[in-house]
């Protein structure tokens, strides 16, 4: 079962653990629009919890680093989205909004 910190916001598993999982991403979608950050993060943790690689959660989540100012980690999730679908659109763009500094490859130390 997926809660979020409210305790209000349950959501129980179907028989395969699927749709739960996207209604608790639809949950955390909305709580993020509502700029309900700390709840909107438990459930895209809860997720990933459940499904490590869940483009979309990480996605969302990686958005929502970046709003925090935290664009290691937000490039970091995005990253990881496009690896597991890379047609998530929504993933693109989210990359597209994290400062283009910190998408710049690291660069070793043969690099001048």
């Amino acid at each position: 079962m997926i809660v979020s910190s409210t305790q209000s916001d349950t959501i129980v598993p179907d028989a395969t653990g699927s749709a739960s999982v996207e209604d608790a991403l639809d949950r955390a979608i909305a709580l993020h629009d509502e700029k309900k950050l700390d709840q909107a993060e438990v459930l895209y943790r809860d997720i990933l919890g459940i499904e490590p690689e869940h483009a979309g959660a990480l996605s969302y989540f990686g958005l929502l680093q970046a709003q925090r100012g935290l664009a290691d980690d937000a490039v970091r999730l995005l990253r990881r989205a496009l690896v597991s679908d890379p047609q998530l659109a929504e993933a693109h763009n989210h990359l597209g909004l994290v400062p283009a500094a910190s998408r710049a490859p690291h660069r070793g130390a043969e690099s001048p």
